[in-house]
């Protein structure tokens, strides 16, 4: 029974639809719903870049001509500030074009204020119409040569190669005020007046004119006055308040009086007298004495004098004062005070009184003298925001910390920040790492992390801040920048060129990670993707994109909660505009490498998103080899805008039954779903995102590892020191690594490179850092290689996978150990392109293609067992990688052996494009004569691949396909071509003019255990049938001679429009009785797959009806089908009729989406027929935030009318309209149907299987609908609502080996 059953898996195929995965990075580099992210570089400038201080911290010439220059170790005698300049430089030459950069610094001049900003935040590049140059910018705000900022080199000049002119043009002075200089870069991003930059454009630390507006409504005064309204004395220009209405007496009449005084006993006069007195007689001498003895020791930071001063002996001047007699000068009154003095005035009097009613008004006015506001870079509710602040040392002031400068004096803004952030006097932190001067400095960069800064953009929009310590030797300086960084791994150093290169690089490896689009990650149950971070829950505009979204919440949800639940995860790439406080996000280094990779490694971070595109794999249950068992592999992937992706491979749990973790009677865990055995706890939320509780079942760490990529799984096992990674250069299998003479320069790409860079490079693949010693525990993103489990006869399992970093992995699915990797020749070029990652939005592909497992099973168990004669293989093709395939005998997994390798440079297979066909095992009659037995041997089939020439969007343009216009036979155990259809068959060269991408569909009509026909598609939008044994029917004597192989067009459906309908994948086959009759009928749909957002092309879901059933089509009357011969799917059903009436040979459906395509295989199950489909989102928007959303569908529809046939929105009724697709995803491309096979039972559904009673229950899963698509629930009336008569099916198994798991 087991052996039985064993061979219906592997059958699958065959029956229904093998599950391709979605491409490409295009997507993902397409998606509108992002915002370009904001950086603002804030750089030291302080005397200490360009001048070394000695013991006491004291420079020996008050500006840069200083004679002790602050060299930097290895740099050939440059200066700090000079390697800075160099790796600033080299930074903004290779960022990648999505990033808006701005540039300020501080230090420069003597002064302890921080400098406005020196350019602000803009595209660094031109836009398409070459507009954008960092002169248009200037102009539109002062006239060149008027401000503090070099002039432009022309009108084209873009801001990256500008930005590079201002930091050359700097010199260094002056001090380090850390603090005040965030603080000014805060009122940048939020809008707010000029402060420490307020002055002429001319002055150094003046902000330039293009960061600014001049604003009217600034630096108001209000006065303040009461007026006689009744007398018209208000100003009519203002508004009157607070009148009132007061009665008083007024005088109505005045008159003049005169008032006489005398005053008597004056002084009648006065005479000048002498009189004798003592008066002062001074001299001075000479005492010995003390004296201060000062000289200049130095100069402080900012330029001034620092004196030191000793006491020595000296003679002094002292007065010394005696008391003499002499006379004096006195007034005396001679005259006597006789005399009297007369004073007249005069006064107005009031001789009569009235009373007066007046209204008394208060006014105000308000006079502005205007004032320079920040223009705030901040524009999207998606937009992220950053700050990078490098500095070589400690926040400093002027003077010495003995008389309260230095690193003793507070900064100018303590008292604003305090008051912004709420942190009270010292903001809580009073001095921290024991500098004064830099008090409030995390607070404020938390603070920006944290609260909303902007009041006129949408959303929670925060301020993420990185630090590059650059030098800086102690400890106490580099944890205060540490503790200024509120990103993730945001803090960096280096101590010398190549380590600040590095420290540079890093930083825009960051940036580039992050940006603005929402950190997703993972994948959900069955094909889905989860989101890393909780999303925003932006509103798209148009409401019915979500309408039909369900998702499993758990037993008792209301639909209406999972639509309002759903909201909020359909934008995974929005950028967590709510940046949370992370761990460490500072940066040291040391050098000009350091410092330009600490800066990329940000700019990098700052535009990371997770995904998956690849299905998880399941695990066959070993004990009956027919039903899925409880284990998954899910891989996820962050992507960047760089070719650098980092993924991963995790392990979950899937309940096959419901769980009561703790045992008091409430199911925990659903049936169904994922989850952890470390924690019983679901790894999947109610919406189908990881949980903070996910802890995959590899994990090594002590708690959950929540939703980061790299976080637990396989990627955080890997040690560099102990892999074994094996490769094929030179053309046999070897190990990675220096010691491998046949890894020559040459195949790593540029046969110039010195050793040291070879041997990096080497080091670099094998996992570790640019320097060589920090662990990346990296793995590529594994985005449409699908992993792949075998089982050995000792117990152990292996899952393998390959990934765009260019390995193929077997992982120990018991620990997640690596076991090994490989990485195929032709791959190792792209190891420097990994190692730079200074390319922006180019993806670099690896080990791309699917993988086929083939166990040669003498007993049927399921194992490989090598002591019984058993053999294992693996089969893969590169996809996107390459040309080639390549077959490993892992039959003892701890040695793999290359068993053969083909490519397009072998003559056999110079038409091989590039290999996206996944190999179908099959079994082939072959005789070399007439006179020769026959054998039976084991082969593999494929498509001739793609022609990157369809990469070309307009028609007009593209070159005819000139590669993959075949379909391949080969020796499944030697490679070796035994049969092509371009080649062998007469007149089809001449035939297949497109390349044929898909898989090719096999079947045995004749059940005789060995292929008799092929069906598969091309680019051309031609359907094709093989006819292998025609030789069995003609009279010559040989029987195998498959150069008689008859080719026939089968449907022509590329259109009539400017750009033909594509087919990139197979058709899918399904054979039926109706009436006593077989039928044939193939499924298939058109998509332009090599850009997914095109919307040139009306694309069409096909259903076609094969009538030449047991035999080969005649070419002399066979009439290839073309759209004209089909009936549009509701004009047949609206005539009552379907495909099986007579006259009718198919029909079709005009996908009704904006730009929808067909972009994986179907799948044809119980009369029904599933596919997905990508449409683009309808409509334009100005905010990249609210663009609309690009959806993926899932169809399910009667197979032979094209109707809906299942509740897909689950309200109990089959809806015409509404239920004929779902929606079920957002800005992804979704696989084909998957069928997931539950657990076997008797009739009754309670007893075991057995040979004569055997049912089976499936669910039909499609992308991260957490429900099926198609279940015993919604499926009405027949089919999926009952379950699969196993019983029936088992005899009609075909003749495949296998050992796969889907």
């Amino acid at each position: 029974m087991k052996r039985m059953l064993r061979r219906l898996l592997p059958a699958i195929p065959l029956l229904f639809s093998t599950v391709l995965m979605a491409d490409d990075a295009e997507i993902y580099y397409g998606q509108s719903v992002s915002a370009d992210p904001n950086i603002l570089f804030v750089l030291d400038t302080s005397l200490s870049m360009e001048c070394q201080a000695d013991a006491n911290g004291l420079y020996d010439k008050p500006d840069s001509s200083c004679v002790n220059k602050n060299i930097v170790a290895g740099s050939g005698g440059k200066t700090r500030m000079q390697v800075m300049q160099e790796a600033f430089s080299a930074v903004m030459s290779s960022a990648p074009g999505n990033l808006n950069i701005g540039l300020m610094r501080y230090g420069g001049h003597g002064e302890n204020q921080a400098n406005g900003v020196s350019f602000p935040v803009k595209p660094i590049d031109l836009d398409k119409d070459g507009n954008g140059g960092a002169k248009s910018v200037i102009e539109a705000s002062i006239p060149l040569g008027q401000d503090n900022l070099p002039n432009p080199t022309g009108n084209g000049e873009p801001v990256r190669e500008f930005l590079q002119d201002i930091a050359h043009s700097w010199s260094a002075g002056g001090n380090t005020p850390i603090v005040d200089a965030l603080y000014e870069a805060s009122r940048y991003y939020r809008g707010e007046t000029v402060d420490f930059g307020n002055l002429a454009p001319d002055q150094v630390r003046a902000a330039h004119p293009s960061t600014y507006t001049n604003d009217a409504s600034l630096n108001c005064q209000t006065k303040e006055s009461w007026c006689n309204n009744s007398a018209g004395q208000c100003n009519t220009a203002l508004a009157l308040t607070d009148c009132k209405t007061e009665t008083k007496k007024v005088c109505k009449k005045y008159a003049t009086e005169t008032i006489t005084s005398t005053t008597p006993n004056q002084c009648c006069g006065w005479e000048t007298v002498q009189q004798a007195s003592t008066c002062q007689n001074c001299i001075t001498v000479k005492q010995p004495g003390m004296c201060q003895n000062c000289v200049t020791s130095g100069y402080d930071e900012s330029g001034q004098p620092i004196s030191s001063c000793t006491e020595v002996a000296c003679m002094k001047d002292v007065q010394q004062c005696t008391e003499v007699a002499c006379t004096k000068n006195v007034q005396q009154c001679t005259g006597g005070f006789t005399c009297s003095t007369t004073n007249t005035s005069t006064q107005q009097v009031c001789e009569e009184w009235e009373d007066v009613t007046e209204e008394q008004c208060r006014q105000q006015q308000i006079t502005c003298g205007g004032g320079k506001r920040y223009i705030s870079p901040m524009q999207y509710e998606c937009q992220a925001n950053y700050v990078v602040l490098m500095s070589d040392g400690r926040p400093e002031y002027a003077g010495s910390a003995s008389n309260g400068g230095g690193i003793n004096q507070y900064p100018l803004r303590q008292n604003e920040v305090q008051t912004l952030t709420g942190k009270g006097a010292g903001c809580g932190n009073d001095a921290p790492n024991g500098y004064k001067s830099g008090t409030c400095g995390s607070e404020l960069t938390h603070f920006l992390a944290n609260t909303d800064q902007s009041s006129t953009v949408a959303g929670k929009q925060a301020i993420g801040t990185f630090t590059v310590a650059f030098g800086v030797e102690d400890k106490a300086s580099t944890d205060y920048l540490a503790s200024l960084a509120n990103m993730t791994d945001g803090a960096l150093a280096a101590n010398d060129s190549t380590s600040l290169k590095l420290a540079f690089d890093q930083v825009i490896r960051k940036v580039n990670r992050i940006d603005g689009g929402q950190i997703a990650s993972a994948s959900m149950a069955y094909q889905p993707d989860y989101t890393v971070t909780k999303p925003l829950a932006l509103a798209q505009k148009t409401q019915n994109v979500y309408q039909q979204v369900f998702g499993v919440l758990g037993a008792g949800v209301a639909l209406a909660e999972v639509r309002s639940g759903l909201k909020e995860i359909l934008n995974p790439l929005r950028y967590w505009g709510r940046l949370a406080v992370t761990s460490n996000g500072a940066f040291t280094a040391s050098n000009l490498d350091d410092l330009t990779n600490s800066f990329n490694s940000i700019l990098d971070k700052i535009d990371a998103a997770s995904a998956s595109f690849s299905a998880p794999a399941y695990s066959i249950d070993k004990s009956n080899l027919l039903a899925h068992g409880d284990n998954v592999y899910i891989p996820v992937f962050e992507r960047s805008q760089l070719p650098l992706w980092s993924g991963n491979l995790k392990k979950f749990k899937v309940a096959k039954s419901p769980i009561d973790t703790n045992s008091d009677g409430i199911v925990d865990i659903q049936k169904g779903q994922i989850y952890s055995t470390k924690n019983n706890k679901p790894a999947v939320d109610d919406k189908g995102q990881f949980t903070k509780d996910t802890w995959d079942e590899w994990s090594t760490s002590t708690a959950a590892d929540g939703n980061q990529v790299q976080a637990g799984g396989a990627a955080a096992l890997l040690n560099p020191a102990s892999r074994t990674l094996y490769t094929d250069a030179g053309g046999t299998l070897g190990y990675l690594g220096v010691a491998n003479a046949a890894i020559s320069k040459a195949l790593l790409g540029d046969t110039g490179m010195d050793d040291a860079l070879h041997a990096s490079l080497l080091a670099f693949a094998r996992g570790y850092d640019k320097d060589g010693s920090t662990v990346r525990h990296h793995i590529g993103d594994i985005m449409n290689s699908k992993p792949a489990v075998l089982d050995y006869i000792d117990g152990k399992s292996y899952v393998l996978v390959g990934s765009n970093e260019g390995f193929l992995h077997a992982f120990d699915t018991d620990n997640g150990a690596e076991k090994w990797a490989f990485m195929p020749q032709s791959l190792l070029k792209n190891i420097r392109h990994f190692y730079d990652n200074n390319q922006a939005k180019t993806h670099f592909y690896g080990v791309d293609g699917q993988l086929v497992t083939w166990m040669l099973d003498k007993n049927g168990d399921g194992k490989v067992d090598a002591s019984q004669g058993e053999k294992a293989y693996l089969f893969f093709g590169l996809r996107r990688g390459g040309r080639a395939y390549y077959a490993l005998d892992i039959t003892d997994i701890a040695a793999p052996k290359l068993a053969w390798t083909l490519n397009s440079s072998q003559a056999d297979f110079a038409e091989l494009g590039e290999s996206w066909s996944k190999p179908a095992l099959a079994k082939m009659r072959v005789q070399a004569t007439v006179a020769d037995p026959m054998e039976l041997k084991d082969v593999l089939v494929f498509g001739g691949g793609f022609d990157p020439a369809l990469e070309e969007e307009n028609p007009a343009s593209r070159t005819p396909d000139a590669m993959g216009r075949d379909v391949f036979i080969v020796d499944a155990l030697t490679g070796d071509k035994l049969w092509s259809l371009r080649d062998d068959v007469n007149g089809a060269d001449a035939l297949l003019t497109h390349s044929i991408p898909g898989d090719i569909r096999v079947l045995d009509m004749d059940r005789n255990g060995a292929l008799d026909r092929l069906y598969f598609a091309d680019t051309g939008g031609k359907v094709w049938r093989v006819d292998m044994d025609m030789d069995l029917r003609d009279t010559d004597a040989s029987m195998y001679d498959y150069a008689d192989a008859r080719l026939t067009l089968l449907a022509n459906l590329a259109g009539s429009g400017t750009d033909k309908r594509k087919f990139y994948y197979e058709p899918d086959v399904a054979l039926m009785q109706h009436q006593g009759q077989t039928v044939m009928i193939l499924a298939i749909g058109s998509g332009y797959r090599s850009h997914p957002q095109s919307a040139g092309i009306q694309d069409r879901f096909y259903v076609l009806k094969d009538e030449n059933v047991y035999t080969p089509p005649d070419p002399d009357t066979f009439t290839t089908l073309t759209d004209a011969d089909l009936t549009e799917a509701d004009a047949l059903a609206g005539a009552g009729k379907n495909l099986l009436d007579a006259g009718y040979y198919g029909w079709y459906y005009d996908l009704p989406n904006n730009a929808e395509k067909v972009l994986a295989p179907a799948v044809t199950f119980l009369n029904k027929v599933v596919f997905t489909t990508f449409a683009v989102g309808d409509g334009a928007s100005d905010d990249p935030c609210n663009a609309p959303a690009n959806t993926a569908r899932a169809y399910v529809i009667d197979l032979f009318n094209g109707q809906a046939v299942a509740d897909l929105n689950r309200d109990g009724t089959v809806d015409a309209d509404k239920d004929r697709s779902v929606v079920a995803g957002v800005n992804e491309i979704l696989s084909g149907a998957q069928i997931v096979f539950l657990d076997p039972v008797g009739s009754n559904g309670v007893d075991a299987c057995t040979e004569g009673d055997c049912q089976q229950s499936v669910d039909i899963r499609v992308g991260k609908m957490l429900l099926p698509v198609m279940d015993s629930n919604n499926a009405l009336g027949t089919g999926v609502a009952g379950s699969v008569d196993l019983t029936d099916i088992l005899p009609r198994t075909f003749w495949r080996d296998g050992g796969l798991s889907y």
